[in-house]
């Protein structure tokens, strides 16, 4: 499988290649379904239709990228949507080559195990970083750097490897002496004959020098030339016919020694030779081409088109085209890569690929140099390593376990919080919104608060609005702030029955809505009343400013006499007292 890893504790992202699935049906291409986010589907949609992967044989699949997956008239591998064989044609040997820029399949150079001649080297790129390596011999750029001013020679009478020999003083040449390389300085007998020019002679005496005029310095006078030239010195001029291409250095004719031309055109002959003549188009659209024997501008005809060169569909306006001008359309159908005419299948395996065979002129299925095998059941061909080598199965070992990169490894894991890296702290992981999103980091600003959903959102507070305990919604008990006095406390025993704290003192014991019991202090007074339908209906109070001799009240059962029907009797009752 052919594929990428965008990061550390990701998944595998799959963007081409090979991979098993079960519950497929063979020989069937699958679809993203535009229903279900996410499944597969073997009917094509009708709208924005992406083909993902095709089911071969034996839960075999092969993955595709593309809108339309390959069109209705593909019948070789350069048809392919995601195949470019036209930019660089492919040469013997090449290979299809995933380009990340292009988003293609390109042909690209490998290098190949054929026999190489004795003394060659492989070299790498010296310009472009994206040329094939190739073998040839070592040439100077190949070589290290030397030792300055040395050279590289063999400075002995033996056959024998160069080494650098520097030249250790200025004004010394490289030479000859004693049947070894030297750098010296120059000899006498090192001078050839004849060889020393006036510039290297510091003086001389006259009657060694012959050949000398009658007078010195010489006396003005003229020469008469012959030749390539006619005239004399002080009058030069270049004999008729002296000048052909001999004479004309390569490239010495520049553009501005032509006569000028009437554009559009270009030089050349339409017929036979001689003198070169202005070529013109006649009308917008000609174009260069030799027809019936004749070089000259013309509109593009059928004759001018090899019937086995062909024209890419992209080419073609079919806006206004008729069956009867490009056959009509094909109907919906599939395609085996095998079937296409440029590809010869073998008894393929698993793990072969496409190599492009030049000599046949197709594309055939070999096994890769590192890619060989059947892939471990529930695995990725990958390198799990921190440096270049082949590729192993990486196998899923249980279920519910991603690929990530785990200690500088692939492995495939379980997900952990180590998994998600540092986060702020006093935090936990979630989306605060009401709305599907990213989860983000949710931080509790300061102690004692605690995190709730309040306006359909998640908030740490440190006042609490509501709290409710219990699951049952007459049996659960809630801490509410009412709003309907200055504080107080809120417990909710049922729907209907509850416990108030109210400000002044008062608490209150809901039987429902209207019905409670209620008692209050406020320092002076301490009193029980009952209430049915708002109204109150009894009281027992304890008022301390009450004349019974003290500053202190107590309320307490006590025993006292009474006389009933003339019978003496005991009777409890609640009495205030002080104390």
């Amino acid at each position: 499988m052919v594929g990428r890893i965008p990061d550390e504790d990701t998944a595998l992202l799959v963007l081409w290649g090979l991979c098993c699935l079960d519950d497929l049906a063979p020989h069937t291409d699958y679809w993203l379904d535009p229903v279900v986010p996410g499944a597969l589907t073997p009917v094509k949609p009708t709208e924005d239709p992406r083909l993902i992967l095709h089911s071969a044989e034996g839960r075999l699949c092969v993955v595709r990228t593309g809108g339309g997956g390959g069109g209705a008239s593909a019948t070789t591998f350069a048809d392919l949507t995601d195949v470019d064989v036209t930019t660089t044609p492919p040469t013997d040997g090449q290979a299809a080559v995933w380009n990340d820029a292009e988003q293609l399949w390109m042909p690209r150079d490998i290098v190949a195990s054929d026999p190489v001649d004795p003394h060659l080297v492989l070299i790498g790129p010296t310009s472009d970083p994206a040329d094939t390596p190739t073998f040839r011999l070592l040439e100077l750029d190949d070589l290290p750097e030397l030792a300055a001013t040395s050279v590289v020679v063999n400075a002995t009478a033996t056959a024998g490897k160069p080494s650098a020999l520097a030249a250790d003083a200025d004004d010394r040449v490289l030479m000859r002496a004693a049947e070894t390389l030297q750098w010296l300085t120059i000899t006498t007998a090192a001078i050839g004959d004849a060889q020393v020019t006036d510039a290297k002679i510091q003086s001389v005496a006259w009657t060694k020098i012959t050949g000398t005029p009658t007078a010195f310095p010489p006396t003005a006078h003229d020469h008469v030339l012959g030749g390539d030239l006619t005239g004399t010195t002080s009058a030069a001029a270049i004999a008729p016919g002296a000048v052909d291409t001999s004479e004309i250095a390569n490239g010495a004719i520049t553009r501005p020694k032509l006569a000028p031309i009437t554009g559009p055109a270009v030089l050349g002959r339409a017929t036979g030779t001689g003198l070169v003549n202005a070529l013109s188009p006649a009308t917008e659209g000609e174009v260069l081409r030799q027809q019936g024997g004749v070089l000259g501008f013309g509109l593009i005809g059928d004759d001018s088109i090899d019937p086995a060169a062909g024209i890419a569909w992209s080419k073609l306006d079919t806006t206004d085209a008729t069956p009867a001008d490009v056959g009509a359309a094909p109907a919906s159908h599939t395609h085996l890569i095998s079937e296409l005419s440029d590809v010869q299948v073998v008894s393929p395996t698993i793990g072969q690929v496409l190599v492009w065979n030049a000599t046949l002129g197709v594309w055939q299925n070999d096994d890769p140099a590192d890619v060989t095998g059947l892939m471990a059941a529930r695995s990725v061909w990958a390198n799990p390593t921190g440096a270049p080598a082949e590729g192993v199965s990486v196998t899923a070992g249980a279920d519910n376990q991603v690929l990530m990169r785990v200690s500088g490894t692939l492995q495939f894991a379980a997900l952990t919080p180590a998994s998600w890296g540092d986060r702020l702290s006093c935090s936990v992981i979630g989306r605060s919104s009401i709305n599907p999103g990213p989860a983000a980091d949710i931080q509790a600003p300061s102690n004692d608060s605690v995190l709730m959903r309040v306006t359909d959102t998640l908030q740490w507070l440190t006042t609490v609005p509501r709290m409710k305990f219990g699951n049952s919604p007459t049996g659960s008990i809630e801490f509410i702030n009412s709003g309907g006095f200055v504080s107080h406390e809120y417990i909710s025993l049922n729907t209907s029955q509850a416990w108030k704290q109210h400000n002044n003192g008062r608490t209150r014991f809901y039987y429902n809505g209207s019905d409670y019991w209620e008692i209050s202090a406020n320092g002076q007074t301490i009193e029980l009343s009952g209430w049915v339908s708002g109204t109150i209906r009894h009281r027992i109070s304890l008022n301390a400013n009450a004349n019974l001799g003290g500053a202190s009240r107590t309320l307490s059962l006590r025993e006292i006499d009474v006389c009933e029907n003339g019978i003496a009797k005991r009777m409890a009752v609640l009495a205030s007292a002080p104390y």
